[in-house]
């Protein structure tokens, strides 16, 4: 009889141990997710034995507490909104697999460009031993995550070149008019300038120490009724030549300036559009000039 209860013991009460113990290993897996997108480093490493091994996309090991706290530290600097997302996952006695996303952008601002944001799909490999993860491997293509990473850490807006970040000179001068017809004629008659058909006429130049350059400026005419000025109601925009549109424009949102709609490439430049404390919309071009003058002289044919 007594060996019957024993038995009996055994077949309720082992299931019930095993079933524990999974429900331990699978909180303790939850949790090293959410300490993860939580980036609490010190509860990371609160959850990962002594003996974890951290392996990259690459296959490389990474083990000792002390370099796993500054590795985790270091990624959540570059990356503040870092996060997994587990779409799916299964387990094999104290083997986790785990697939999903993984998302990020470097220094947790959006540009204006988008390029230092990434989302790929990815996947995880965990061992949970003694309620400890005693092993972390994460499967994905991460050429994206290092393109940004060598893009933006390679310079900084301190290090960036100051020439890069300020206006190159005027790449237009816009007016509004009842008449854009009637004020070209006026202009041509009165001060020479060669208003056409077209409601802009353009002068054209070359950058000092460079002869061989060309370039231009615009001047353009608009109707009153025109929504290009939009949302300013002024009747003037000055466009300005800029050596990196994006990158400045990075900058100009980072210090507050406001930006207006969304940037445009064409072949013949970069426009993007921001507004100054007047009101003045302030248009910015990243010009192609050999391209502009192309049409130009196809025109004049």
């Amino acid at each position: 009889m007594k060996s019957i209860l024993v038995v009996l013991f055994f077949l309720v009460l082992t299931p019930l141990l095993k079933s524990q113990n999974i429900m331990s290993n699978q909180a303790v897996f939850e949790n090293f997710v959410l300490q993860i997108n939580d980036h609490n480093v010190d509860g990371i490493i609160s959850l990962i034995s002594d003996d974890h091994v951290f392996t990259d996309a690459q296959g490389i090991h990474f083990e000792g507490k002390d370099n796993l706290k500054a590795g985790w530290t270091a990624y959540f600097k570059m990356f503040p909104d870092y996060k997994i997302t587990i779409l799916n996952s299964m387990e094999n006695a104290t083997v986790f697999l785990a697939s999903g996303t993984a998302e990020g952008t470097y220094g947790g601002t959006k540009s204006v460009s988008g390029d230092n944001y990434f989302k790929i799909p990815a996947a995880w490999r965990a061992e949970i031993d003694n309620a400890k993860v005693k092993s972390w491997q994460i499967y994905a293509d991460t050429k994206m995550p290092e393109v940004i990473i060598n893009k933006y850490s390679s310079k900084t807006s301190s290090e960036s070149s100051t020439d890069e970040l300020k206006v190159q000179g005027f790449g237009g001068v816009f007016l509004k008019s009842k008449d854009p017809k009637a004020l070209g004629e006026w202009y041509n008659k009165n001060l020479g300038t060669s208003f056409g058909k077209e409601s802009y006429m353009m002068f054209e130049w070359s950058e000092r120490g460079n002869a061989s350059s060309k370039a231009s400026t615009t001047f353009g005419i608009f109707g009153e009724k025109t929504k290009y000025f939009d949302p300013s109601t002024k009747e003037t925009m000055l466009n300005f030549r800029v050596k990196d549109l994006h990158k400045l424009l990075d900058k100009l949102k980072a210090d507050g300036v406001i930006l207006v709609g969304t940037p445009e490439d064409y072949d013949y430049g970069k426009f993007g559009w921001i507004m100054d404390i007047d009101g003045n919309k302030i248009e910015l071009w990243e010009p192609v000039d050999k391209v502009l003058d192309d049409y130009e002289q196809v025109k004049k044919k």
